[in-house]
């Protein structure tokens, strides 16, 4: 086999392998992202909506299938929160309306978006702090 066709090789692989294009929807904190690397790092992201309203969170990605460990930061960068995902075994995928294309009489049509995404469910130990101090703890176990 020749260089070049090596090469075509080694950057199409890498290009399917070396990133995800699935998103993780952390439903538990009401993050969706999709992961660049690997070993990601997604820094004070900030929580919209939910029970971590206007907190940030810093997720620690370990694997592209939502593994990771997550802290939880207050609006005054104050730790509120420590936990961990496991990863999602099942792909799901939902329908987005996107752009108008057209009318046609009284039919409208739109670009549908299929996206792919994972759950990534919490797991084990989440400590939850006040002023650096524990006030409480919640384990989360899964039997699927």
């Amino acid at each position: 086999m020749s260089l070049k066709i090596k090469i075509i090789f080694l950057v199409q692989f890498l290009s399917y392998f070396g990133y995800s294009q699935i998103r993780l929807n952390f439903e538990y904190l009401n993050i969706e992202i999709l992961p660049t690397s690997l070993h990601d790092t997604i820094n004070k992201q900030l929580i919209k909506d939910g029970d971590f309203k206007g907190k940030y969170a810093k997720i620690n990605l370990e694997s592209l299938e939502g593994k990771s460990e997550i802290q939880i930061f207050d609006s005054r960068g104050n730790l509120f929160c420590t936990g961990k995902f496991k990863e999602s075994k099942d792909t799901l995928i939902k329908y987005v309306y996107g752009k108008i294309l057209g009318k046609e009489g009284e039919i409208h049509k739109f670009r549908v978006k299929r996206i792919k995404y994972l759950i990534p469910l919490p797991t084990g130990e989440w400590i939850f702090y006040k002023k650096g101090k524990v006030i409480s703890k919640k384990v989360y176990d899964y039997v699927l």
